[in-house]
């Protein structure tokens, strides 16, 4: 499908009006090109589904095309796109003094995750939610609400439902990813929760991610030989976290289909409030969003 065609499809289904701009809260994400499609579907279900408007910060990571730009400008024009260059120039100037912070921007082979800690340092707003490009909302996050409306300081972050967990601990490469996060609390005694997933965060500032606390979370995850982890960023903000005023969002509302079998989306409520769809799941994106604009 050539990308004209793509676009005017994802405007087609995605749910479109004019609110007003919150001047409240902020939308960040990082994006790469096989997203743009969905991330617009997913912030304008958010919009719909909580009646406003919000101004975007995106990192490119290095795949976005100027058509990218071109169209992601005219659909959000509250938007500030900061290139991956202007990124790499900013955190090596953060991360300076920081030298297992700095191996693990700049190692080749750290996954594109790592763009996320990146996202949540550098973006400008005071309060600010962060969202993964490939989520849904089926209804009105009314924790969500309240939080952006509240003067609070806690942070919202997503979990499992106890019934999803023991699907997950079933899996064994799922299993001992949990494991290895729960080891490395422990280590570092530290009461993280091993089943955090960063898609969805709601941050009040982000003045919680303290350097030398992650440079040396960093340190330690490099000393075992764990650096390159394509979970990193979520054991670095788990640990990060902690020590804050933190709060689950409701796991049978807000889920991520992690897991594909059928019996494994039996463990997914039937309508929940915001739906994931990471890694193999993405292939299942466009048939909820379909279905969701029958259904409305």
């Amino acid at each position: 499908m050539n990308t004209r065609l793509k676009y005017r499809l994802v405007r087609f289904i995605s749910p479109r009006r004019n609110y007003p701009l919150s001047n409240e809260v902020g939308i960040c994400t990082v994006l790469c090109h096989q997203d743009v499609a969905k991330f617009f579907y997913c912030i304008s279900s958010f919009f719909y589904q909580t009646k406003h408007a919000y101004p975007a910060y995106i990192i490119d990571d290095g795949t976005l095309s100027k058509a990218d730009y071109r169209i992601i400008n005219q659909l959000l024009p509250h938007v500030t796109i900061e290139a991956i260059q202007s990124v790499i120039q900013k955190s090596k100037r953060l991360y300076r003094t920081f030298p297992s912070l700095m191996k693990y921007h700049q190692s080749e082979h750290t996954p594109v995750y790592k763009l996320k800690l990146d996202a949540l340092l550098l973006c400008p707003f005071q309060k600010f939610i962060f969202l993964d490009a490939d989520i849904i909302f089926f209804q009105e996050p009314k924790e969500i609400i309240t939080w952006a409306k509240s003067s609070t300081d806690s942070i919202l972050y997503c979990t499992f439902s106890e019934k999803y967990k023991k699907r997950i601990l079933k899996s064994d490469y799922l299993s001992t990813m949990y494991a290895l996060r729960q080891m490395v609390f422990t280590l570092l005694k530290t009461k993280s929760d091993p089943f955090i997933s960063a898609h969805l965060l709601c941050l009040a500032h982000n003045k919680f991610m303290k350097l030398h606390q992650i440079n040396k979370t960093l340190q330690f995850l490099d000393s075992i030989g764990y650096l390159h982890n394509p979970h990193v960023d979520e054991i670095v903000l788990a640990i990060a976290i902690a020590q804050y005023n933190t709060s689950t969002l409701d796991p049978e509302k807000y889920c991520s289909l992690v897991l594909l079998s059928h019996q494994d989306r039996l463990a997914i409520p039937a309508n929940p409030i915001a739906l994931h769809f990471p890694g193999e799941s993405k292939k299942e994106f466009w048939k909820f969003a379909l279905a969701k604009k029958l259904r409305d």
